[in-house]
């Protein structure tokens, strides 16, 4: 019997390493699409931390929709971390931070991709921070099952009457 390497083993081996390969990036890439954070990283810790206490003492404007969903937003301090103040969703969905455009929802400065359910003191990190004085929306947008935010495949989530759910606040 003849015991040396043949061909055959060192394609085994190749198909083997090349398997291993091949699950190890594909977990990897799986790992960085379906990762989703719950709140802002930790690296603005002290702006959350004021703008917790701040959505604890301040008066909030609510908007509802029985049964789909509801946000809760205060005027808040300028700068590249929206803070809401309560959003509870029907099912996951994401809270959309817009900036004014004439008195209407413009462009998107970030989103947070949200379970079903009622949370408290949330925070959205945005592409560009809010100015001061400046009008936004918080509003709530409805997941089509992938859990990445794309405004043409995700709808504004909306009450029985059609109105989208959303509320205004001002960065000061």
């Amino acid at each position: 019997m003849d015991t040396s390497p043949s061909f055959m083993d060192g394609q085994k081996k190749k198909v083997v390493v090349t398997a291993i390969a091949a699950f190890i990036v594909g977990f990897g890439i799986s790992w960085i699409l379906f990762s989703v954070p719950v709140s802002a990283p930790s690296n603005n810790q002290a702006t959350q931390n004021t703008m917790v206490s701040d959505l604890s003492s301040a008066t909030s404007s609510v908007a509802s929709a029985e049964g789909k969903g509801s946000i809760s937003v205060v005027d808040q301090p300028a700068g590249k971390t929206a803070a809401i103040k309560s959003v509870t969703f029907a099912s996951p969905g994401w809270v959309v931070i817009r900036e004014d455009h004439n008195g209407e929802p413009g462009n998107i400065l970030g989103a947070q991709w949200l379970t079903s359910g009622t949370f408290d003191d949330q925070f959205v990190e945005l592409l560009r921070g809010m100015v001061s004085g400046g009008k936004y929306y918080a509003v709530l947008y409805n997941d089509d099952g992938d859990k990445l935010f794309d405004y043409k495949k995700d709808s504004p989530l909306r009450d029985d009457h059609g109105s989208i759910i959303m509320e205004t606040f001002k960065a000061r």
